[in-house]
């Protein structure tokens, strides 16, 4: 099967996607989950489903991040995300 082909049919992850994600915290919908990592640890993690279906798992920092804004009253943030890996990925959360 040819590369391009392979990709189009593979779903990898359904964390944050590279670069801005929109989210209206108004009417996305969260699950907490306790998972097991690969080295046998657990950790909580947070699935948001947004308003078109859209599953995204968002890290506790993150999470923080949103619960500041709410506080500072916003209805909608972008989340960036650059990185390719779990220790060069970093997150930045905006009020938009």
């Amino acid at each position: 099967m040819q590369l391009t082909d392979f990709i189009k049919n593979k779903n990898f992850s359904n964390s944050l996607p590279q670069g801005d994600t929109i989210i209206n915290i108004l009417t996305a919908q969260v699950i907490e989950e306790t998972r097991k990592s690969d080295d046998g640890t657990t950790r909580n993690v947070f699935e948001l489903t947004l308003d078109d279906g859209q599953k995204l798992i968002v890290p506790k920092s993150v999470m923080a991040d949103i619960k500041n804004r709410i506080i500072q009253g916003a209805n909608k943030v972008r989340i960036t995300r650059v990185g390719t890996t779990k220790l060069d990925t970093k997150y930045t959360v905006v009020t938009i």
